[in-house]
């Protein structure tokens, strides 16, 4: 069964990955680095962020003591309140905490704090996106007297709240990124964030490995799909270009 340690142990290892690989590519800068060492940083980079999204389905940010250093932890907890107010807390929400980041996390390049972030007064729409039809059923449930007894409460986004979930879930990816990005503290445990100064490729191996025994887990599944499509996508787009050949 896919727990909420499990999720911790493997967003350890993924954050860990993305240290290695940055250290790597650090290493060998200069006099030069090959250009596959700077992607592979950046791939293990982006995958560890947008694991962030079963970090919150999972509340691990609730924990006691606390999972993540203080910046980290305000970055999780103010979103955390977000969701929270539009969704039960608890284990009965996970899934519906699970697909709401994952409908959210489509737009946090909108938010401010996102390096490069893009623009758009759309919020109406966004707002249309969080909302699954599932949370309207249950409101229509509510106002004529049908909802099921136990029926998980959920509240539909408005505009300005869906401005605020996405500037905040952006703002905390972002710090993520850069931590990873820099090499910095991410968990209030410092031996989560130790990594080998030294012998990096055989920690490297280790954590890989580690990481692949661990129990199934969706979240990773579909970031890793998606990130295999953009792949695929940007190599279509591409593999016409005559500049390429």
């Amino acid at each position: 069964m896919f727990t909420a340690d499990d999720s911790l142990e493997r967003f350890i290892a993924l954050a860990k990955l993305a240290k290695l690989k940055q250290r790597l590519a650090n290493q060998r800068r200069y006099p030069n680095v090959p250009m596959e060492r700077i992607a592979e940083a950046a791939t293990a980079r982006e995958r560890a962020t947008a694991y962030t999204a079963e970090c919150i389905a999972q509340e691990l940010y609730k924990r006691q003591p606390a999972v993540f250093c203080p910046d980290v932890q305000t970055r999780f907890t103010t979103v955390g309140h977000i969701v929270d107010r539009h969704i039960q807390p608890g284990d009965r929400g996970v899934n519906q905490r699970r697909a709401l980041i994952e409908r959210a996390e489509t737009f946090a390049s909108f938010s401010p704090f996102d390096d490069g972030h893009d623009n758009t007064e759309d919020y109406q729409g966004i707002a249309d996106r969080l909302n699954s039809e599932n949370l309207f059923t249950f409101q229509r449930a509510l106002e004529i007297g049908g909802c099921r007894t136990g029926a998980t409460p959920t509240i539909p986004f408005t505009p300005d709240q869906a401005r605020e979930m996405i500037n905040e879930l952006g703002h905390l990816q972002q710090v993520i990124r850069t931590r990873l990005r820099t090499i910095d503290r991410v968990f209030s445990d410092g031996s989560h964030d130790h990594i080998e100064g030294f012998h990096i490729e055989r920690e490297l191996s280790s954590v890989s490995l580690r990481l692949e025994r661990k129990p199934a887990d969706p979240t990773l599944a579909r970031i890793d799909a998606e990130a295999r499509e953009r792949k695929e996508s940007v190599e279509r787009a591409f593999s016409g270009d005559p500049f390429l050949e």
